[in-house]
């Protein structure tokens, strides 16, 4: 079991309204064998939304917002773990902005350096990740599903 706290913390990042991005969010977290779930709950507005900083929202803030992360690394063989994910995240009254997101991957132990494979997707609105640029008619999907490949080792 698992209880605490998480505080992200923006120096000097405002919204246009002088609202801060910070946010403070409780979590509860357990896990067995190779299984884990964790629910994270904000304690203030998530990262500055509500009806005066965002259209998408309908009430005065969005305290209690929540994350839920289900979680599973099982291996499949000696070195090898098949890893998946899935998270829910809800916005108080911001229902356009709620997404679901999941990865599905491997990942290899290679004397204590882990080389991982996974493919990530959400379905949140594109609209909301989609860049524009007006100069070259261009626009880019940043939330679209994608192949990550990771290299990594603890000391």
């Amino acid at each position: 079991m698992d209880v605490g706290l998480l505080q992200y913390y923006y120096p000097n990042a405002k919204i246009a309204d002088s609202t801060k991005y910070d946010t403070l969010e409780a979590y509860v977290g357990v896990s067995w064998k190779w299984l884990s779930a964790k629910y994270s709950i904000t304690t203030g507005d998530y990262f500055g939304a509500n009806a005066t900083t965002n259209a998408s929202c309908t009430g005065a803030d969005s305290k209690g917002s929540g994350y839920l992360d289900v979680s599973a690394t099982y291996e499949i063989m000696p070195k090898l773990t098949l890893v998946g994910h899935y998270g829910n995240q809800t916005i108080k009254d911001c229902k356009p902005l709620e997404y679901s997101d999941y990865k599905i991957g491997v990942n290899y132990d290679m004397n204590g350096w882990v080389l991982g494979a996974a493919y990530i997707d959400k379905d949140a609105d594109a609209a909301l990740y989609t860049l524009s640029n007006t100069a070259a008619s261009k626009t880019k999907d940043l939330g679209k599903g994608t192949v990550v490949l990771s290299v990594s080792k603890s000391f």
